[in-house]
C-alpha cells in the first residue's frame, strides 16, 4: 500500500514537472486567466503539502547518498569493494535530486495557480537573485553529477567482465552488472539533458526589471514588441548543433550556455543596445531572459509604449493579428521611421493574418502618416512568404523570416528557410549570420546617420 501511495505521488509530481519541461522546450500554450474555486484551492494546497514532503524526502535521500558515496568511493579506490555499489549510491543521489526538482516545480506551479486572476492588484515581478543563483548552482551540480555518473557507468561497462573475478567479490553476475551500468548511464545522461531546465529558469529569475522609463536614455535600447503568447516559444531552449554531443565534444556539451531564442535575439542586436520589452501582465516571473522587462498597468499602457517607440534606437516586433500588436505597428509608423523596424516572422499563418490586418490599421492613421511623410505616402504592403519545407531544422528553428524597411519604406524579406541546411540552424550559426548581413548593415547605416531620411521630422 505504501509503495502504491509513493507511486501515485511520484506520478502526480512527474506530471507537474513534465508541464514545466514542456514550457522549457516551447511546447506549452498559455491558458486563460481564471479564478480558483474553494475546491481547486484545496487541491493546490494539497500539491504544496505533497511537494514539501517529497522535497524533504528527496533532500534526505541526497544527504544519505552523499555520505554512502563518499565511503564507497574510498573503499573502491582502496580495492575493498566493487564499483557497482558506488554507482548505486550515485543513482540514488540522482533520484533524490530529481525528487527535489519535481517538488520545486510542483511548488512553483501551485503558487502560480494561486496567483492567477489577481488582476491589477497582483505584485509586480522582482529580480530574485537567491532563487536564480540557487537554480544555477543546482544546474551545475546536475551537469557535474550527471557527467560523473555517465563516466563511471562507462568505466563499469568496460570492465564488467573482470569485476566478478575480483578477490572477495560476492555481488551479482556480470550480465546483471551490465544492466545496472546501462541503467545508471541512462540516468546520468538524463540528468545532463535536464540540467538545462533549472539553468534557463535561473536566467529568468535573474532577468533585469526596469521600474520606470524615466531612467532610460533615448536611443540607447532595442525595443522588443510582440504578442505576449509568443513568450512561451521565445523562452524555449535553442537546439544544439548537429555534430555536438557528449561523446565527440564533452567539454563544450557540458559547458553549453542553454540560451533561449529570446536571449539569442538579444545577442544578435546587442551592438544597437540592450533589449527592452513590456512584461506580460500578471506573470510571477519574467517570461524571458533575453530582454529587460517593464510592467505597465492594463488600463494605461499605450502612452508609455508610444514614448518607448519614439525613443528606441531599433524596434524588433513579433508579428501577430492581436489588436495590441497591430496598434503598436501603426504607432511605429506614426512615431518612428520604419527604417528602424524589424518584423520577426515566427508563424507563417499568424504573419499572413498580421499582413492582412496591418493595412487597415495603418489606414486608420492615414492622415497623420501623410502629414509626416507627404501626400504620396502609401501604406507598405508586406511581402509574401516563400513556401517553407517541413524539415527537422525548420521545426527546430523558431524564426522563419525577418522583414526590414529601406529609406523609401520598401519592405524587404530575409528568409531563414533551413530546408537546404544540414543540422540545426541557430541564430549564431555562420549561415544565419551571412543571411542577416544586409539587415545588420542597414541598421548600422541608419543609426550612423548615413541613410537619407523621408520628408518630415528627422529621426535618423
Amino acid at each position: 500500500m505504501s509503495a502504491a501511495a509513493v507511486g501515485v505521488v511520484a506520478f502526480r509530481l512527474g506530471a507537474v514537472a513534465g508541464n514545466a519541461a514542456r514550457r522549457h522546450f516551447g511546447l506549452a500554450t498559455p491558458g486563460p486567466s481564471r479564478r480558483l474555486s474553494t475546491a481547486q484551492k484545496l487541491r493546490v494546497g494539497s500539491i504544496q503539502l505533497t511537494s514539501l514532503a517529497t522535497g524533504t524526502a528527496g533532500l534526505a535521500v541526497v544527504l544519505v547518498s552523499l555520505r554512502l558515496a563518499v565511503g564507497d568511493l574510498v573503499a573502491t579506490v582502496s580495492h575493498l569493494s566493487s564499483p557497482h555499489t558506488l554507482l548505486l549510491d550515485l543513482m540514488s543521489l540522482c533520484v533524490g535530486g530529481s525528487d527535489i526538482w519535481a517538488a520545486l516545480a510542483a511548488w512553483r506551479v501551485a503558487q502560480r495557480l494561486l496567483g492567477t486572476g489577481a488582476g491589477n492588484g497582483a505584485p509586480l515581478p522582482r529580480r530574485r537573485r537567491i532563487h536564480g543563483w540557487a537554480l544555477r548552482t543546482a544546474s551545475w551540480a546536475m551537469r557535474l553529477g550527471g557527467t560523473a555518473v555517465l563516466l563511471l557507468a562507462a568505466l563499469g561497462m568496460k570492465s564488467v567482465s573482470t569485476i566478478p573475478d575480483l578477490p572477495g567479490y560476492h555481488g551479482p553476475p556480470w550480465y546483471i552488472l551490465l544492466v545496472i551500468f546501462l541503467l545508471v548511464g541512462t540516468g546520468g545522461a538524463a540528468v545532463l539533458v535536464f540540467a538545462s531546465i533549472p539553468a534557463m529558469k535561473a536566467n529568468r529569475y535573474l532577468a533585469n526589471i526596469v521600474t520606470s522609463p524615466d531612467h532610460i536614455s533615448s536611443g540607447s535600447y532595442v525595443l522588443y514588441l510582440r504578442p505576449f503568447n509568443q513568450d512561451v516559444g521565445a523562452s524555449a531552449a535553442t537546439p544544439l548543433g548537429k555534430n555536438l554531443n557528449f561523446f565527440n565534444n564533452p567539454g563544450t556539451w557540458i559547458m553549453q550556455s542553454h540560451r533561449s531564442h529570446e536571449e539569442r535575439i538579444s545577442a544578435l542586436f546587442t551592438e544597437f543596445g540592450p533589449l527592452l520589452a513590456v512584461g506580460s501582465p500578471g506573470e510571477q516571473v519574467p517570461g524571458g531572459a533575453g530582454a529587460a522587462r517593464m510592467y505597465l498597468p492594463l488600463d494605461d499602457w499605450k502612452g508609455t509604449v508610444g514614448r518607448l517607440i519614439e525613443n528606441a534606437g531599433v524596434i524588433v516586433m513579433g508579428t501577430g493579428p492581436g489588436p495590441g500588436t497591430l496598434w503598436e505597428y501603426a504607432e511605429v509608423l506614426r512615431r518612428r521611421h520604419p527604417t528602424r523596424l524589424v518584423l520577426l516572422v515566427t508563424d507563417p499563418i499568424e504573419y499572413r493574418r498580421f499582413k492582412a490586418s496591418s493595412v487597415a490599421e495603418a489606414e486608420g492613421v492615414l492622415y497623420e502618416l501623410k502629414s509626416r511623410y507627404g501626400e504620396s505616402w502609401e501604406t507598405p504592403l508586406l511581402p509574401e512568404l516563400p513556401d517553407y519545407l517541413s524539415s527537422p531544422a525548420d521545426r527546430a528553428f523558431w524564426f522563419n523570416s525577418m522583414v526590414y524597411f529601406t529609406s523609401d519604406c520598401e519592405p524587404h524579406l530575409i528568409s531563414l528557410d533551413t530546408s537546404t541546411v544540414s543540422g540545426n540552424f541557430r541564430m549564431d550559426s555562420f549561415v544565419a549570420k551571412s543571411r542577416l548581413t544586409p539587415l545588420m548593415n542597414h541598421l548600422r547605416s541608419i543609426l550612423a546617420g548615413a541613410s537619407s531620411t523621408m520628408p518630415g521630422r528627422n529621426d535618423h
